[in-house]
């Protein structure tokens, strides 16, 4: 999970991520446009859009890795 443009480049840290692991699932962030995200596709996973509740994150990854179920 990474943060689109600040303080590092997110897309290129995924374009990297993919490069050397295709199989890693990523999460990018960002406060832009959803058509100026599309048109920076590095094929994420999802681009969670902010702001966003914190209670959103544990969510997000739980569908991201296809599991519905809850922490024990």
């Amino acid at each position: 999970m990474s943060e689109c443009r600040a303080p590092w480049d997110g897309w290129e840290l995924a374009k990297r991520v993919r490069d050397g692991w295709p199989a890693t699932q990523i999460i990018l962030t960002s406060g832009y446009s959803e058509g100026l995200l599309t048109a920076r596709s590095v094929n994420e996973d999802l681009v969670l859009p902010e702001p966003y509740r914190p209670q959103v994150v544990p969510t997000t990854i739980r569908t991201i890795i296809g599991s519905s179920t809850s922490p024990a």
